[in-house]
């Protein structure tokens, strides 16, 4: 179980610009960046990573800000009525 959805990788994949960078890191308690889960994120190559406890994960700080403004825009979205229409009355 990650903390991105299925559709939300795919969503990457196709949207962001650089195919090559390593967005995120899966089981990070059992390598390298285990030092992550005590100061709760790491910075590899420059760029800062999420250490998500949950799902023992690392993501990118700014892929994690655009997966949350796209769950936003999602809830939005859901949360919109269609517009009514007015029926004939007789």
């Amino acid at each position: 179980m990650s903390y991105l959805t299925l559709a939300e990788k795919l969503r990457l994949q196709l949207e962001w610009p650089d195919s090559g960078e390593t967005l995120g890191y899966a089981d990070v308690s059992h390598g390298m960046l285990s030092i992550a889960r005590f100061s709760m994120g790491a910075v590899v190559g420059g760029h800062r990573f999420d250490y998500i406890p949950e799902h023992d994960e690392l993501w990118r700080a700014d892929v994690l800000k655009l997966v949350q403004k796209w769950r936003k825009d999602e809830a939005k979205a859901a949360k919109v009525e269609p517009p009514q229409t007015q029926g004939e009355l007789l």
